[in-house]
């Protein structure tokens, strides 16, 4: 019994040891804070970020209140204004407990250099993680949890006549002639962050994403797209929004009506060919489709509602070879038990247009 007590007690300090140093690695930095540190806000980021040297390379992290950030890195002897960079990566984030997490998720560039390939391998196989905090009313960060260091602002220079800022861009149409070699697009930004972008030629390429000014180019991150791959756009676009790269474009006010999520949040009937059901919860959708007693269609994933435009992400469906990867609807009409959209994209089977809210007893 003795020594049964005896293995008792080491266990559990051996545990309580463990659990000690788990603690210790996911917030290495917690020696360093005192009782009045804090997470900072997106908002509260400045907007352009020193944040010393990482594998050789000066870095600095661009940044801005709607989800986009912009990570650069500059040799050593290079102006944070210069136009050539080692590498750029461009990444969407929630700013989740003011952590950031570069990965392979983000679109990047980079030259071909020994520190832009080392930039590029911890990228594809560790990431990079950034840490804020707010202490006595100064803000640090870490990097891949390392030393808390105080947070040095970085100098870029304005370039005339090019747009430095997106607000500017909410609630605005922009629609852009063709060129010798691309195709025509038409542009909706939202007050939210998001933009709409959808081909002259082919309107069933769209995409759907954050957009920001970051050292003075438009950056268009998609989250959601009808092409096979995600695709990074940027442009340099004048400050009268006339010219956007080698683009002609005419700027005009959207004409939209927005639509209250809530009252699209309901489960939701349609009959057709098939027989519908729609599901809409706070931010996720299930979507399907029968014909008699076989199913035709499944799809859940995650919803969005921009204005009066309803962007369906497929996650998981029934059929991953062919159903679609998302959706485009346009709500033409939404009454307290009906509904009526219109889709916009030639994705199949098509979208029931007239639904009715599912009644209960």
């Amino acid at each position: 019994m003795r020594r049964f007590l005896i293995f008792v007690v080491l266990f559990f300090l051996v545990f309580l040891g463990a659990c000690s140093t788990d603690s210790t690695a996911t917030n290495p930095d917690s020696s360093d804070l005192n009782g009045d540190a804090r997470y900072p806000s997106i908002e509260e980021l400045p907007k352009n970020l020193d944040l010393g040297v990482f594998l050789g390379a000066k870095m600095m992290l661009v940044s801005g209140p709607n989800s986009l950030f912009s990570l650069w890195f500059f040799e050593e002897g290079e102006s944070f204004s210069s136009d050539y960079y080692l590498s750029r990566l461009v990444f969407s984030s929630d700013f989740d407990n003011a952590t950031l997490i570069v990965d392979e998720s983000a679109l990047g560039a980079y030259q071909g250099t020994p520190i832009a390939t080392a930039i590029k391998d911890q990228i594809n196989s560790k990431g990079i993680r950034i840490h804020f905090v707010y202490q006595d009313s100064t803000l640090f960060f870490s990097v891949d949890k390392g030393k808390l260091q105080e947070i040095k602002l970085a100098s870029v220079e304005l370039e005339p006549g090019v747009l430095s800022k997106a607000d500017v861009l909410p609630s605005n149409r922009v629609s852009c002639s063709p060129t010798d070699s691309e195709n025509g697009f038409d542009l909706e930004f939202f007050a939210n962050g998001y933009y709409l972008k959808m081909d002259k030629v082919n309107p069933i390429h769209w995409s759907v994403g954050h957009y920001d000014v970051h050292r003075s180019r438009l950056f268009l991150y998609p989250l959601t797209s009808i092409a096979s791959t995600m695709q990074l756009n940027s442009y340099k676009v004048s400050s009268d929004l006339s010219q956007w790269g080698d683009f002609s474009c005419e700027t005009n006010p959207m004409e939209t009506i927005k639509v209250n999520k809530k009252d699209l949040s309901k489960n939701w009937i349609a009959m057709d060919s098939l027989e519908w059901r729609l599901g809409l919860s706070s931010s996720e959708f299930t979507l399907r489709a029968r014909s008699k007693k076989e199913e035709v269609e499944y799809r859940s994933g995650n919803w969005l509602m921009l204005e009066d435009y309803l962007v369906l992400q497929t996650m998981t469906c029934s059929d991953p070879a062919t159903c679609a990867r998302a959706s485009l609807l346009k709500v033409l009409n939404l009454d307290s038990d009906s509904l009526f959209i219109k889709q916009l994209d030639t994705s199949t089977p098509m979208i029931a247009t007239r639904w009715s809210e599912v009644a209960y007893e």
